[in-house]
């Protein structure tokens, strides 16, 4: 039910696991948010999180960007699939120090668009 302090716990964990340096990216939707309440920045704000918070996904997620410059243009499941499935599976190969990160993502259903379906599906 809304209002019953989920996204405030969800914050305090992000929170935690950001001081622990275990915080790979957060997205929190806000229905009427502007951003925050489309996916359409979904994907690239993970990226761009993974890329700041862990040095080792920095140089995949380049090589990614480089080779679709166009990427924060094109749908859902190409952005997921080359800024952040195939840059963290390039990464699982090249590095021997891979570590386990969190991703927190908080009110997808609040998302307005019609993608929440789909994030799911990609996200599993």
């Amino acid at each position: 039910m809304a209002g019953t302090g989920k996204s405030t716990i969800t914050l305090t964990v992000a929170r935690k696991w950001s001081d622990e340096k275990r915080l790979g990216a957060s997205f929190f939707f806000s229905r009427g948010g502007g951003d925050l309440s489309h996916a359409s920045r979904f994907f690239t704000t993970l990226a761009y999180q993974l890329a700041r918070t862990q040095p080792q996904f920095t140089a995949t997620s380049r090589r990614a960007v480089t080779e679709y410059p166009d990427i924060a243009e094109q749908g859902h499941s190409e952005q997921w699939k080359h800024l952040i499935l195939q840059p963290v599976s390039r990464l699982g190969k090249e590095s021997h120090q891979l570590q386990s990160v969190v991703l927190v993502v908080d009110a997808l259903d609040e998302c307005e668009d019609d993608d929440i379906g789909l994030i799911v599906q990609l996200l599993a």
